[in-house]
């Protein structure tokens, strides 16, 4: 069985990934929130490197340039409108995750290169 990877800083990943998923979920996407719930609950009760892995490659994936992708998108208000000020809390948030999930990618693609040797 793989070690299980329970870092207290997660838990904070955690709340701003179920923050997000909220966002997302008001923008009309049930997929990708549910996503990030469910990586949310994953890092809350440790991972494996593994997972890590999974879970940051989702994280940039959804922030892709395509149909779904979440950097293309804008806050609104219930008339429509765009809500500037909790669309820079939304990207705020999304660049945290996006830092969080390029460091830990590359964190456990050394580890893997290095037979589990982290620096």
């Amino acid at each position: 069985m793989a070690a299980q990877l329970n870092d207290k800083s997660f838990k904070d990943v955690a709340r701003q990934m179920r923050t997000f998923a909220q966002y997302v979920d008001g923008m009309r996407q049930p997929r990708i929130a549910r996503m990030y719930e469910e990586a949310a609950d994953r890092l809350e009760n440790g991972v494996t490197a593994y997972q890590l892995h999974e879970i940051c490659k989702a994280v940039l994936n959804s922030f892709g340039a395509h149909q779904d992708g979440l950097l293309v998108i804008y806050v609104q208000k219930p008339d429509g409108s765009p809500d500037e000020d909790e669309t820079d809390k939304y990207y705020a948030l999304l660049k945290t995750l996006r830092v969080f999930a390029r460091r830990n990618l590359r964190e456990t693609k050394l580890s893997w290169i290095f037979n589990g040797f982290r620096w």
